[in-house]
């Protein structure tokens, strides 16, 4: 019986964001030993990736000049795209977001809304007279968000790399940026949970910099990995999975990042899609003290 072959990774040498090449180990292991390995076998799959990680080590690394912090081994460009088709297949995602999404259809979809009304109000300040509005949601999942904004009557368009994503969305959705590019300029883009899995984020931000109108909206969510350092809990391994989560991203780090490529931070105005007043009001209170008592990685941007 032949051995499985190997995936093959390649070696990001230089910082993402500030291109140094001063960086610090702060930790590595193996993908098929200690808790990485656990955590990857009881994930579900289409076809199992451990047997082609047997032996592959991966690296988490921090910028020593702009503290940014990412997995310095990612997949090869053809290794990657075996992930999307044949390890996370449609029933493999659908198993893990069963198991994972700790919020019920109706707050998600509330989340959602929120955004598509701070977006319209924010680009009523900048674009008072404009009738129909553009959104590109890159790395749009199965379509959820772009479906929202088109019933808010907004022209919404989505692109994203995962055929199984693709196949399940209810709208249409595009397999890459250079196919959604022809709609360009848009109003707005937005890549909720996404920057972490890019291999080169800063290119792509870059490229959705000149796709968007002048003094257009950016709006960037990830994970926060403040003081995450090492994969000991699944909470670990969720922020800074070694397959997934390629690049860990703090408050300070993800605002760095998107100035660095020409973006201005814009306030994030509290909305609120609730039924529940209470609800409303602690929200409200957490975010007249976010900048006291927390900074997240839930951040806008203006096309600086």
């Amino acid at each position: 019986m032949t051995s499985p072959e190997r995936a093959v990774f390649i070696s990001r040498d230089h910082c993402l964001g500030c291109h140094s090449t001063s960086l610090d180990v702060v930790a590595s292991g193996r993908f098929d030993q200690g808790r990485v390995g656990e955590f990857l076998a009881a994930d579900p799959w289409g076809e199992d990736p451990l047997p082609f990680l047997t032996g592959a080590t991966w690296t988490l690394v921090r910028c020593r000049s702009c503290s940014l912090k990412f997995h310095r081994e990612i997949l090869s460009p053809e290794w990657g795209e075996r992930r999307f088709s044949k390890w996370m297949t449609s029933d493999a995602i659908k198993a893990f977001e069963a198991g994972e999404r700790n919020v019920n259809s109706f707050d998600r979809a509330a989340s959602f809304a929120e955004h598509v009304v701070r977006i319209e109000n924010l680009l009523r300040v900048s674009r008072p007279g404009k009738q129909r509005r553009k959104v590109l949601d890159f790395g749009c999942g199965d379509g959820e968000f772009i479906g929202l904004c088109a019933a808010f009557g907004f022209e919404a368009y989505g692109v994203d790399r995962s055929t199984a994503r693709r196949e399940n969305a209810g709208v249409k959705v595009y397999a890459n940026l250079e196919s959604a590019s022809k709609h360009a300029p848009f109003d707005a883009i937005t890549l909720f949970e996404v920057v972490e899995h890019l291999d080169d984020p800063g290119a792509i931000l870059k490229t959705l910099h000149g796709l968007l109108d002048a003094n257009g909206l950016l709006v960037l969510e990830a994970p926060n990995c403040k003081g995450v350092n090492n994969i000991e809990t699944l909470a670990d391994f969720r922020a800074i999975h070694p397959l997934e989560h390629i690049n860990a991203f703090e408050p300070a780090t993800l605002q760095a990042f998107a100035e660095r490529i020409g973006f201005r931070r814009e306030e994030r105005r509290p909305v609120w899609v609730t039924g529940r007043p209470l609800v409303a009001l602690r929200r409200l209170v957490r975010s007249w003290l976010s900048p006291v008592v927390k900074a997240d990685t839930r951040l806008y941007f203006r096309k600086a």
